[in-house]
């Protein structure tokens, strides 16, 4: 940057910090550097025209080719169970945030209207109970221990989540990721992912749990990795057996990735 600062059309420059980013893996950055080489005017035939040409076309060849790889990873992934064969293909209709927001709620609990602000431990409780008899923790526990009344992560070893617990974590995550503050920080990780799935997601991997701590909180799970794996491990007991609930985490899923998947055949990757 300072060779350029004094001499901005030393264009070995631009072509040596096109190859600093490409090892990388900032290859947007090294496009642009690059692009600057070739579309500055200098002979066709010029060594360093010649140079940016091929390394443009390395650049592009490695993104296809990490895309190939991304897809096929994800299909071996995916062959192992997690989604049912046999399920009919579904419209790939991708819904935005609000569509989804908009849709009818799934079953009269969710329209029940929710506390605001600061509660009294009195209304906590009363809520805490509420949610507890609709839930239907069918727990190996006996009724008198306290695992029944704060379910921690160690307890969680035997469980079966309702199919309305689902219903609902699945409904409160889309609200937590369609809200603009979480829609915000996802474009920044996008971003500085340079749009490349595996660093995104990555990424992702530090802020999933804090960006659902209150709804960790509510169904008993702990703050951390563990208790959002055991989350998403009682939603996928129900994936294979529920096309509603696989359709919902599909849609939470290209909400979360958003422009990164664009390139992808996501009908083709999940329901093979």
């Amino acid at each position: 940057d300072q060779t350029l600062a004094q001499n901005p059309v030393d264009y070995l420059v631009y072509i040596r910090r096109a190859e600093c980013f490409y090892q990388i893996g900032s290859f947007k950055y090294a496009m642009a550097d690059l692009k600057a080489v070739l579309e500055a005017g200098l002979d066709p035939g010029d060594m360093l025209v010649r140079k940016a040409t091929k390394d443009m076309r390395r650049l592009h060849e490695k993104q296809r080719s990490n895309q190939r790889a991304m897809k096929e990873t994800m299909k071996k992934t995916l062959e192992k169970g997690t989604f049912s064969k046999s399920r009919a293909a579904e419209n790939n209709t991708r819904d935005t945030a609000k569509d989804v927001l908009r849709q009818k709620p799934l079953h009269p609990y969710f329209e029940r209207r929710r506390a605001e602000g600061k509660m009294s431990e009195e209304e906590y409780e009363k809520i805490h109970e509420e949610r507890a008899h609709v839930s239907k923790w069918k727990s190996v526990s006996s009724p008198t221990d306290p695992a029944d009344e704060a379910p921690q992560s160690s307890s969680r070893t035997d469980f079966d989540m309702d199919i309305e617990v689902v219903e609902e974590i699945q409904r409160r995550q889309f609200e937590i990721f369609a809200s603009p503050e979480v829609q915000q920080k996802l474009n920044e990780l996008r971003r500085d992912a340079d749009f490349q799935e595996v660093r995104f997601l990555h990424k992702l991997k530090s802020c999933k749990v804090s960006f659902q701590e209150a709804l960790l909180d509510d169904f008993g799970f702990s703050r951390d990795e563990v208790g959002m794996k055991e989350l998403e491990s009682g939603i996928a007991q129900h994936m294979a057996a529920s096309k509603e609930v696989a359709t919902r985490m599909k849609k939470l899923a290209q909400l979360v990735m958003g422009d990164i998947w664009d390139d992808y055949d996501f009908e083709e990757l999940h329901m093979g």
